[in-house]
Formats: structure tokens, C-alpha cells, sequence
């Protein structure tokens, strides 16, 4: 069972209404008993995005590398601290780790070609305590793929549109001289066009009557936590 796409629906300002609003769909569809709360996972996340009427509103935020290299200097650290302290009061040595070392681990993921908009991925190891404290992953990501991600689909990724760039005699003794099937030009052309087409319509939205919309994205953090840690997140 999974469920998707449900940032919209519960957005709110305040965590504790975002939870109650989405226990009301949750009870109604499904039964708890039958769960287990250790191997059942939400993603929580958080959203900043411009204010709508404000000077800020028809803006782009991305997430900079710097400040993510600084979040995750302050993860390591906390890290080391709470993975240590945990240690010195097992009695399992199979649970010690390494001194000195974090047990996580982190992906970087550049933004087009610009060097400091990253997106950044934090990921706890198996024998971590964060893990065996049911935090599985946490991530940070730029809205603004949206538009460039439509269907599910980044523009320009067929690797068979390189073939457009190559001389047609060149391509042409390629096909007398290998086997198997080679793409066809006139579709790959097709292919090409559509996707400049869906690029644009998704940086240049527009509403009713044609009104433009104002470009607007913002950033996304999320943490993927088991049901069990979800309910020990007190109200407030």
C-alpha cells in the first residue's frame, strides 16, 4: 500500500493540524491493527515557498551549496553526539561504531549546470542509532524541477537524440553495416520538438483567459519516518 501527492491536501502551517487533518483520511482507510508501526513509513516534510501577494512572490528558491554543506556539518555533529552517547550505555558490543565517525551518508545532486544550486540527500546506515530509531532517510530538493519533470520525464534524456548531431551519410553506412534496430530520424526530430514544447509550457503557465502566472518555486525538506516515531512526535 502507498499513497502520493498528498502535499497539497494537507498542507498547513502548524505540523499538529497536518497530522490531524490527515488521521481523519488514514483512520478511515485503513486498520492499524493489521500494521506494523516499525516497518510502516511517512514521509514528513516542509515547504518554503515565496508569499503570494508579497515582493518576493514571482521568484525562484534554490537550495545553495553552502547552505546545505552547513546543515550537513550540523548533522554529522549531532550525529557523532547521539550515536556516542547511546554507545556508552549499551551493553551490546556489536552495536559500537567507529569513533569519531558519523554513520551517514550524503548525495549530492546538481542543479543543470549550476555550480552552487544543489539538491542533497542524508542517509543514516543500518547500524546507526537514527535508523534503529526508525529516521530512515532525509532529503532537500528544488521545486523548480517540476516543470522540467513533466510525466516524469526530464527533457532531452533519450540518449538516441545524440544521433540528430550526426551526418545522415554517416548515419546511413551505420545502418547498412550493423544489425538491430536504428532510430528513426524523423521520430527522434518529433521527439526533440515535444520536449521544448512541454518545457515551455511549464515555465510559461497560464490561467483562465491566458493570464500568466508568476514563476514561483520554492524548496522541499522531507524526512522518512516509521508510524511508530510519527505518534511519539508530541503536539504543540
Amino acid at each position: 500500500m502507498g499513497a502520493k501527492n498528498l502535499k497539497l491536501l494537507y498542507m498547513h502551517a502548524d505540523i499538529t493540524q497536518t497530522i490531524h487533518d490527515w488521521r481523519i483520511q488514514w483512520n478511515a482507510a485503513v486498520d492499524e491493527s493489521l500494521l506494523d508501526p516499525r516497518s510502516t513509513y511517512v514521509d514528513v516534510g516542509r515547504q518554503y515557498t515565496p508569499k503570494a501577494g508579497s515582493v518576493a512572490e514571482a521568484n525562484v528558491l534554490l537550495w545553495r551549496r553552502c547552505c546545505l554543506k552547513r546543515l550537513w556539518r550540523q548533522r554529522q555533529l549531532w550525529s557523532r553526539r547521539y550515536n556516542n552517547v547511546i554507545e556508552q550505555n549499551s551493553s551490546n558490543p556489536s552495536e559500537t561504531l567507529k569513533p569519531g565517525v558519523a554513520p551517514l551518508h550524503r548525495a549530492e545532486y546538481s542543479w543543470v549546470t549550476m555550480r552552487d544550486a544543489i539538491d542533497m540527500t542524508i542517509t543514516p546506515t543500518h547500524e546507526s542509532r537514527e535508523v534503529l530509531g526508525d529516521l530512515l532517510y532525509s532529503q532537500f530538493y528544488n521545486l523548480i524541477k517540476i516543470p522540467f519533470d513533466s510525466a516524469k520525464q526530464y527533457p532531452f534524456q533519450n540518449p538516441q537524440l545524440e544521433k540528430m548531431g550526426l551526418h545522415p551519410s554517416y548515419l546511413a553506412d551505420c545502418k547498412g553495416s550493423t544489425r538491430g534496430s536504428h532510430a528513426n530520424q524523423a521520430s527522434l526530430k518529433i521527439a526533440y520538438r515535444l520536449g521544448k514544447l512541454r518545457v515551455r509550457a511549464g515555465l510559461v503557465p497560464s490561467g483562465e483567459d491566458a493570464i500568466p502566472i508568476p514563476f514561483t518555486y520554492g524548496v522541499r525538506a522531507e524526512d522518512r519516518l516509521s508510524w511508530a516515531l510519527l505518534q511519539r512526535i508530541p503536539p504543540h
